[in-house]
């Protein structure tokens, strides 16, 4: 696993968002005036840009913490360290890797396995842990939908992308429900997948050849018997729960921090809508990780609010370097370290 995941890393893929993100930046300059631009970041306060990435390393720290509320919650058992290590390189591969997300869930599901956890227990875990993300973001976004509205700063595309994310999220929760409720009705849904995928020559012969229908009957039986293991444990949901309430807090701490490094201080409303409208479109968007278009739609969300320009560009692309940037670069250096355990 490890050797196809090192043999599918592509340079080229990886300069395609460095290019992206550097290009967006170059017109986010231009727009706002280069020499504007170039004041506010001489007379900026490095000592709470500082602040700002010592709190991007509390956020990993913290999401790391959630893997590990959630794997608990399983009855799985991992080091928080160990998460923190892996964190970091599937923030690498979810960029340098096809796949995207699912390259990196995919490391996280590949290294429990190797571990020797069960495999419906360890998707079942990565499931919890971005519906619980999920759900926290969408508490902060419709703090800010309410906010837009009022000040009449609205887009049709900004609720567009809400209901795509609050469509997922619900597909997400009811299939967990259905599986945990109705086993039956979960297990017909799974085989109407398989009948379907049948229509295609090479998946009808590959089936064949390795039984997905017994398969999908085994981990189905096991995945059941780990979402009903849940409801015993309602502390270990809310202790997760925190968790992912607490990166939204410090998401938006980190943002506070740079706009006052640069010389501004927004209002409760204003922080949290960029805040959101990113971080949206960071989820929804079909280039890694939202890169150049999410920079876009934050910028763009702040100066409708009120954010001068230049300001808006600066915490953006700043915010972007620590959140973004900052954990792939790391995660591509602790990768081997990963691979070769």
């Amino acid at each position: 696993m490890a050797q196809r995941i090192q043999s599918h890393f592509s340079s080229y893929r990886f300069l395609y968002p460095v290019l992206l993100f550097l290009g967006v930046g170059a017109v986010a300059i231009h727009l706002a005036e280069g020499k504007q631009v170039w004041q506010t970041l001489c007379h900026s306060n490095w000592w709470l840009t500082t602040t700002a990435a010592i709190l991007q390393l509390l956020l990993l720290l913290n999401q790391s913490a959630l893997y590990s509320a959630t794997y608990r919650l399983v009855g799985l058992s991992e080091k928080t360290g160990r998460l923190f290590i892996l964190v970091l390189t599937a923030s690498f591969t979810a960029v340098a890797v096809p796949g995207g997300t699912f390259s990196g869930v995919g490391l996280m599901i590949y290294d429990a396995m190797r571990k020797g956890m069960e495999t419906a227990w360890a998707i079942l875990a990565n499931i919890i842990f971005f519906l619980l993300d999920y759900l926290a973001f969408l508490v902060v976004l419709v703090l800010a939908l309410f906010y837009m509205f009022f000040r009449g700063a609205l887009r049709e595309y900004q609720l567009i992308a809400t209901g795509i994310l609050t469509a997922l999220v619900m597909v997400g929760l009811l299939l967990l429900v259905l599986v945990a409720v109705k086993p039956v009705a979960g297990a017909t849904f799974g085989y109407k997948i398989i009948e379907i995928s049948h229509l295609l020559p090479f998946v009808s012969l590959f089936s064949k050849k390795n039984a997905w229908e017994e398969k999908f009957t085994g981990f189905l039986a096991r995945l059941t018997e780990a979402i009903n293991a849940l409801r015993a444990n309602k502390s270990g949901f809310f202790r997760a729960g925190l968790h992912a309430l607490l990166m939204e807090v410090i998401g938006l701490l980190q943002l506070e921090a740079l706009f006052l490094a640069f010389g501004s201080h927004p209002a409760p409303g204003q922080l949290i809508t960029g805040y959101a409208v990113g971080v949206l479109f960071m989820i929804v968007s079909i280039t890694p990780s939202g890169v150049g278009i999410m920079e876009g739609a934050m910028t763009t969300a702040y100066v409708s609010v009120g954010i001068s320009l230049d300001k808006a560009a600066l915490v953006t692309f700043t915010y972007r370097a620590l959140s973004f940037w900052f954990p792939v670069i790391a995660g591509f250096f602790v990768m081997r370290r990963v691979f070769r355990e």
